[in-house]
């Protein structure tokens, strides 16, 4: 029962990753984001929590009842919003570092 009380706030703490990762983005960088980056900045946030609470989710018998089997595929499908988060913001933070290179 301890599972989804803590899931419910991912939101919360997915907005307040994706914020950090901005305030990441700022300062790496000195310049303010553009639109796209800061909202991608935040989406990308919001996903590796939300991978994480899928995670999370997959061990909690009230929410996911499946067999073992069911269970793992839910747990790859929570890492892999996870990572794919992780890489999107990884490839926002090289795409700005080519744009600064070329000058």
């Amino acid at each position: 029962m301890i599972i989804p009380e803590i899931v419910s706030y991912a939101e919360y703490v997915g907005l307040f990753v994706g914020v950090i990762l901005l305030m990441f983005y700022w300062i790496k960088f000195r310049k303010q984001a553009q639109l796209e980056q800061a909202i991608s900045s935040i989406i990308c946030g919001n996903g590796m929590v939300g991978g994480a609470a899928v995670i999370l989710l997959s061990f909690s018998s009230d929410i996911c009842d499946f067999d073992i089997i069911g269970q793992i595929y839910v747990i790859f499908g929570g890492f892999s919003v996870s990572w794919i988060s992780f890489t999107s913001f990884n490839k926002l933070l090289q795409n700005r570092k080519k744009v600064i290179e070329k000058g």
